[in-house]
């Protein structure tokens, strides 16, 4: 069994391992960053630290995207380290999961956050 938070993406339920969850909180004001790939939706402040939201719904290929807008919930993870934030449509859940029960799919931020490197490294790599 594993404790998860359970949220939506448009039509989608997810889940992600409380393990890695640090706080939920609501979305006040987005920055873009200018040349940033698809998958880095903006900054944030956070308690005083730049905290990149990522788009979880880039990465797993989800169509009909739209970017975080104040009001939506962001849940701050922290991945080896590395603190990122995802927007999502709704928290609906924390709760137990077997582990193979595939009703709610497990979301990976390690591969998400290893995704956004890569393509923030690649951008960066197209401009020089």
């Amino acid at each position: 069994m594993k404790n998860v938070l359970v949220f939506a993406l448009g039509d989608e339920r997810h889940a992600l391992e409380l393990r890695w969850v640090r706080e939920i909180f609501t979305l006040v004001s987005l920055t873009p960053v200018p040349t940033a790939p698809p998958i880095l939706d903006g900054v944030v402040n956070f308690k005083g630290a730049i905290v990149p939201v990522l788009s979880l719904r880039v990465h797993l290929g989800q169509p009909g995207r739209r970017p975080p807008l104040p009001g939506d919930a962001l849940v701050l993870l922290d991945v080896d380290g590395t603190r990122v934030a995802l927007a999502v449509d709704r928290i609906d859940a924390v709760t137990s999961q077997a582990d193979a029960d595939q009703a709610v799919p497990l979301a990976d931020p390690a591969a998400l956050v290893a995704a956004a490197r890569q393509q923030i490294e690649g951008a960066r790599g197209a401009r020089a």
